[in-house]
């Protein structure tokens, strides 16, 4: 069980990050908005994460590092169950973490909502793993 965050599992450059808004799905679970982009060939890494903080909201960086190291460390924590589902189904996700609150939250908070997101996604391909699997009709 690997609880590192490499470089690699970090979405970055800027035609990965624009593909992501423009091909992606979005949906929200307070304090964020969560975009996804499922893809069906296995990248270098199965689960790449961005996570995004409004300058507008946080004028201070010394806040924005905070939240983000905050989310990092709670993504980190807990994404071993949906790395390994995505892994198992030669998928590979791109998720964007965009924080919409106005105040600094608290870790457990963070770490709640994280775990949240975090079933909502493996729900999510698990339907489409079923739904596009080879053999079976899709359900409308």
């Amino acid at each position: 069980m690997n609880l590192k965050l490499t470089k690699q599992e970090r979405l970055h450059g800027k035609k990965n990050i624009n593909s992501l808004f423009v091909e992606g799905e979005s949906f929200f679970i307070y304090p964020f908005k969560v975009v996804v982009l499922n893809q069906s060939q296995h990248s270098v890494v199965p689960l790449r994460l961005l996570v995004s903080i409004s300058r507008r909201i946080y004028k201070r960086a010394v806040d924005r590092n905070r939240i983000k190291r905050l989310v990092r460390e709670c993504w980190r924590k807990h994404k071993y169950t949906f790395n390994q589902q995505l892994t198992e189904s030669g998928r590979s996700c791109d998720v964007a973490l965009i924080f919409t609150a106005k105040t600094i939250p608290a870790y457990a908070e963070v770490e709640t909502k994280i775990m949240l997101i975090l079933q909502r996604l493996t729900s999510l391909n698990a339907h489409t793993v079923i739904h596009n699997s080879p053999g079976t009709d899709p359900v409308d």
